[in-house]
């Protein structure tokens, strides 16, 4: 298999540039109510139908290179005329569906500022449209039969002035991608997404994304035989999932062995009240220590994703609530079905339902991934006494429990 050729590595790379002025379009407007086309009218379309009555269209030609020592727009350039060429054919029925008609011919470089492409955008009062229009019948006269562009040069100037007027008024050249400031398109895009800075790590996963979404749209379009035309509700929809699913990605628990728990138990002095429940059920000092790394593990997660600010208070105390309900069940369930055992039996039963590795408590709208999270929390449950949520293993400590029957 040979390599690719440069010339089909550019149609590849013109390809992908066409979704991402779509994208950019779809992002970058401030309209209420727009679609946006690829392929379908020109090689990208934005129609603004915020007045239904009155629907604007901007016909979008797109040339990128991946020379960026060439000129896209060079003055007997084929990118030039045929582009011109198409918006002259189409005028008469574009003028009929849209009471606002804009072109503008975008490319990735920047362009001569000589050259006639910046003359036929920067004309915008009589004289100046004009002129232009005798520079395009300059340039059918001096081409060449069957010579260049000749033909396609030729067949703009036979258009009548009142339809070259119209298309000069309302062109517009967009170089360095047509971008407000940020000349790179990516990053410029990626700018529209308005993540916070814990989120712009994931921008450029977010931006290859959307762009899947919208070539793989476009194609089911394509291959059914209909126009593509993206409605920037589904973006900003897709573009929600996306910095959301991050999110939970964001603020579950880390792995254990990610947390800060061995920072705490460095200063640990083993007095807590978890511990002594423990001690009191008579279990292993294996099954303590690990206790105490959850335990551990569970507060630094705490105290990190207090910090981050996205858990809100509500969510801690809906998961404490939703674990203290749990463990009193089990507890009952113990207490009633297994009549006659001891306190230590009893106090067995129940922690070893309670703390069921394979429960994960969610927190929030967030799922937990990892065991340590749901059985610190227990534990950090079970070392306050006055807390509204304490848990206890052994009816030795259950005073508060009494004290509130």
């Amino acid at each position: 298999m040979g390599a690719i050729t440069t010339e089909a590595s550019g149609k590849i790379a013109g390809y992908i540039f066409q979704f991402q002025r779509a994208l950019y379009r779809l992002l970058s407007s401030d309209a209420s109510n727009l679609v946006v086309g690829v392929e379908t009218e020109d090689d990208v379309v934005e129609i603004i139908i915020d007045d239904p009555m009155a629907p604007q269209v901007t016909l979008e030609q797109n040339k990128h290179t991946v020379n960026l020592n060439t000129n896209t727009f060079q003055d007997s350039s084929k990118n030039l005329w045929h582009s011109l060429h198409i918006w002259l054919d189409s005028m008469d029925e574009c003028q009929k569906k849209y009471t606002k008609i804009s072109y503008i011919l975008v490319t990735n470089i920047k362009v001569n500022p000589n050259s006639f492409v910046h003359q036929l955008s920067n004309a915008k009062n009589k004289e100046d449209v004009q002129r232009c229009i005798k520079l395009i019948k300059k340039a059918a006269s001096d081409c060449t039969e069957g010579k260049g562009n000749a033909e396609i040069i030729k067949a703009v100037a036979l258009y009548d002035d009142t339809k070259l007027e119209f298309l000069i008024e309302n062109l517009e050249l967009g170089d360095f991608n047509a971008t407000y400031h940020e000349t790179d398109l990516k990053q410029a895009t990626q700018n529209l997404f308005h993540l916070p800075d814990d989120y712009k790590p994931y921008a450029e996963e977010i931006y290859q994304s959307l762009m899947g979404f919208m070539i793989s749209f476009c194609q089911e379009k394509w291959k059914s035989k209909k126009p593509a035309w993206l409605d920037r509700s589904k973006i900003n929809n897709r573009l929600f999932q996306e910095i959301s699913s991050r999110q939970i990605k964001k603020f579950i628990e880390k792995p254990l062995i990610s947390t800060s728990y061995k920072e705490y138990l460095k200063k640990d002095n083993n007095d807590h009240l978890f511990l002594k429940q423990l001690f009191a059920l008579g279990i292993t000092e294996r099954f303590c220590n690990l206790a105490l790394e959850h335990y551990w593990g569970f507060y630094s997660e705490k105290v990190r994703l207090e910090d981050e600010g996205e858990i809100l208070p509500s969510e801690w105390e809906e998961r404490n609530s939703a674990l203290y309900e749990r463990w009193k069940s089990i507890l009952i369930n113990e207490e009633t079905f297994n009549i006659g055992i001891d306190e230590i039996e009893l106090g067995r039963n129940t922690i070893t339902k309670t703390l069921d590795a394979n429960y994960l408590a969610p927190l929030g709208r967030n799922p937990t991934m990892h065991g340590y999270f749901t059985t610190g929390n227990y534990h950090y449950l079970a070392n306050t006494e006055d807390n509204h949520y304490f848990v206890y293993w052994h009816s030795s400590y259950s005073k508060k429990e009494t004290t509130e029957e």
